[in-house]
């Protein structure tokens, strides 16, 4: 298994004292999203607590956690491995977060129009800003994340948003396939996000607001399903 730290910013600001499991997971959760750890790839226990120079025990607990969110393969006998991509996780994924996201818009237009109705055009803002510093496109998606976490934790539903939680990491694991093997502009985030911030900045209606959400969850799915080609049934 190659290192994937090299490079990292977040492993190179982490205190030794705290490296525990929750570090460990986000410092795996980044390198699979980012394809440092590659699609299919075999997660060794032993080799990574190595690399961070960590106990089998937290490593373990991460790649549960990882596991739990769809990002790891864990093969009883055989091993775990970096989660393949294929057509029917992204259909999956996609139809989740329509359920959710655009059900959830409903309940949480009128609350964000009450709370800050320019939230969501702030996020647009700061994600452009940043990329402008820093162009990682890793940053731009957990901008992306906050972007929709935002509108779904708007609606006040803990279920909701246990549920988005369910399909967060695999979306951005696809997000970052998508955007590396397609090519990445800034111009494309904002032209994909803006149309609802807009819809809640000018407070145009629940009805707008809502119908702005699905149709970018939709055009989202149809840019990460043609990335694959009709004859290829599996990424990686």
């Amino acid at each position: 298994m190659k290192s994937f730290l090299n490079g990292d910013k977040m492993y190179d600001m982490l205190p030794i004292k705290q490296s525990t499991a929750e570090n460990v997971e986000n410092l795996l959760r980044k390198a699979i999203i980012t394809g440092r750890l590659g699609l299919g790839e075999r997660l060794v226990e032993r080799e990574v607590s190595k690399q961070l120079g960590v106990s089998i025990t937290p490593v373990r607990q991460a790649i549960q956690r990882l596991s739990e969110e769809g990002l790891v393969d864990i093969v009883p006998y055989t091993g775990n491995s970096v989660v393949r991509v294929d057509k029917t996780m992204i259909r999956n994924v996609s139809d989740a977060r329509i359920l959710v996201e655009v059900y959830a818009s409903s309940h949480a237009y009128k609350n964000l129009v009450d709370d800050n109705p320019s939230v969501l055009m702030d996020i647009i803002e700061h994600t452009v800003t940043a990329y402008e510093h820093s162009n990682d496109i890793y940053e731009v998606i957990c901008h992306d994340v906050l972007f929709h976490e935002t509108i779904v934790s708007g609606a006040c539903n803990k279920v909701l948003i246990d549920m988005w939680n369910v399909v967060k990491s695999r979306m951005m694991l696809l997000q970052y396939y998508e955007k590396i093997h397609r090519g990445f502009s800034i111009d494309e985030f904002v032209d994909n996000h803006k149309e609802i911030a807009i819809a809640l900045k000018e407070q145009k209606g629940e009805d707008v607001f809502v119908e702005c959400v699905r149709s970018s969850l939709e055009r989202g799915w149809v840019l990460k399903d043609s990335v694959i080609s009709n004859d290829q049934s599996e990424i990686g």
